[in-house]
């Protein structure tokens, strides 16, 4: 639409013999390119949602709504301190970790009952058979109580107990590492999403406002006979150029926000 509006201001100019032919030629070939940019940006557009289709299990042909809240993302994600206490709560690794760790302390504690006595009851019957037994097919019953108790000074409940404890000691090791690798990862995250929030911001409230004023300026002068054509287009380049970037670092931020939400735990928005 700039280019447009470009490629009229020459035409007009050209007719009323201020500007030379060549600059409405180029302002014709500079839209041209746009429009040839704009085919193929709709190209990828296409094959990348027939993408998220097949890797989402739908058909490739099926409508696919994106949606990206750039201003949700900004304002509505929690601080780092809020971010870390759920993943040190709620993070279902460090869950893991913690049944892990309640496993080898109960582990401990039945190791330590080996130490204990153990009794063992047993009941049988049977019938007698013999030559000398009178074949009357009576049935007898027997009882047994044992009582087993630990000898050699315990060596083998001994060894077992410290087996359970050094496993104990393992889960607890690796509980606290888990811990810190998480708050570890949480707070890159949150640094990487962060610096995408400012990038996109000063985008958004600097670098593109200025250079879309540069360009409605040169515009001015170049239809009032002032500015020349290759500064106008300068500045429409520099401001298109600007746009892209504020719509890459708008989807860098969105990116960054579900990857700090899903590393502290959290369902992405």
């Amino acid at each position: 639409m700039r280019l447009e509006m470009i490629k009229n201001v020459a035409k007009a100019r050209y007719s009323n013999n201020a500007a030379a032919y060549v600059e409405y030629l180029n302002a014709q070939v500079a839209q041209s390119a746009a429009q040839a940019d704009q085919f193929t940006v709709e190209r990828q557009l296409s094959v990348a949602l027939n993408s998220i289709n097949t890797l989402v299990g739908r058909h490739s042909r099926e409508k696919l709504a994106l949606r990206g809240d750039v201003r949700r993302a900004m304002n509505s994600v929690p601080t780092l301190i809020e971010l870390e206490d759920y993943a040190e709560t709620s993070h279902p690794s460090l869950k893991s970790s913690a049944l892990q760790l309640e496993a080898a302390r109960k582990g401990v504690d039945l190791a330590k009952k080996a130490y204990l006595p153990d009794f063992q009851v047993i009941g049988s019957s049977f019938t007698p058979r013999g030559p000398f037994s009178a074949n009357n097919g009576a049935m007898f019953y027997q009882f047994e109580l044992d009582l087993i108790i630990p000898l050699y000074f315990f060596t083998k409940e001994k060894y077992g107990v410290e087996q359970a404890q050094r496993s104990q000691a393992a889960a607890e090791a690796g509980n606290i590492s888990n811990r810190q690798q998480i708050v570890l990862a949480v707070n890159s995250a949150y640094a990487t999403y962060e610096q995408a929030k400012s990038q996109a911001q000063f985008l958004k409230d600097r670098q593109v406002p200025q250079a879309d004023a540069a360009y409605k300026v040169g515009l001015t002068q170049y239809s009032n006979n002032g500015q020349g054509f290759n500064d106008l287009l300068t500045a429409q380049t520099q401001l298109r150029s600007l746009e892209v970037q504020l719509a890459l670092a708008e989807s860098n931020l969105l990116q960054a926000q579900a990857i700090l939400l899903v590393t502290s735990g959290k369902e992405p928005f």
